[in-house]
């Protein structure tokens, strides 16, 4: 079975629920056909973790970003002092790692695969606004076997093969692109064109032709 390379950026498990849907996740993404990157759970190194997961996510054919619960904010203001302060009591945030390996792996073109934990405010790489819309669910294993993820799996995994293909076509200069490959390439209305083209300089070159023998008799 083909073996895509996939980084997952999540936080230090803090809880034994949060350990086990780690782990059911590991499981659930093996079974499809992935090897799993994480940094401090199966890669480490004598870098900063920054420059370890920036490394890895560049060798990684997609990513999953999953954002559970892990700073609660009992009382806090956003813009305090300002006229535009926000209240925040309450406000649950993942860890920061979620938006910087979230971006670096998005800087990467990856496909991203985005679960957040319901609860967890949605800012940064897990805006509702963001290209690749997250996932919101209730951490428990019953989640992984719906149908909902089911299928938001599976249509993420056709972008993580799509790009996977891509990456292993050899690149061909231009000048050696066989001709049957880039007549092969070009649409219908463009091989019209061509043809059109050619019958239009065929009909320069004669018309010219004829006048300048023309010119040459007398």
């Amino acid at each position: 079975m083909k073996k895509w390379k996939i980084f997952i950026s999540h936080g230090t498990a803090f809880t034994p629920v949060q350990e086990r849907f780690y782990a059911k996740f590991r499981e659930f993404i093996e079974a499809r056909g992935c090897e799993w990157t994480t940094v401090g759970q199966n890669m480490h190194g004598v870098r900063q973790p920054v420059e370890l997961a920036r490394d890895a996510i560049a060798a990684c054919d997609g990513a999953v970003i999953i954002a559970l619960r892990r700073i609660e904010i009992l009382h806090g203001n956003d813009k305090p002092g300002g006229a535009a302060l926000v209240t925040i009591d309450g406000r649950i945030l993942p860890t920061v790692w979620n938006h910087l390996e979230g971006a670096m792996a998005y800087a990467h073109h990856l496909p991203l695969l985005v679960i957040v934990e319901s609860g967890v405010h949605r800012e940064g790489m897990l805006s509702k606004r963001f290209e690749w819309d997250a996932l919101e669910i209730d951490i428990t294993s019953k989640t992984l076997a719906s149908e909902e993820f089911q299928q938001r799996f599976d249509h993420w995994i056709s972008f993580v093969e799509r790009r996977s293909l891509k990456k292993t076509e050899p690149d061909v200069e231009a000048g050696k692109i066989p001709i049957v490959r880039i007549i092969k390439s070009l649409t219908a209305s463009e091989i019209k064109a061509i043809i059109a083209a050619a019958f239009a300089v065929l009909s320069l070159v004669a018309t010219a032709a004829y006048y300048i023998g023309k010119t040459a008799s007398h």
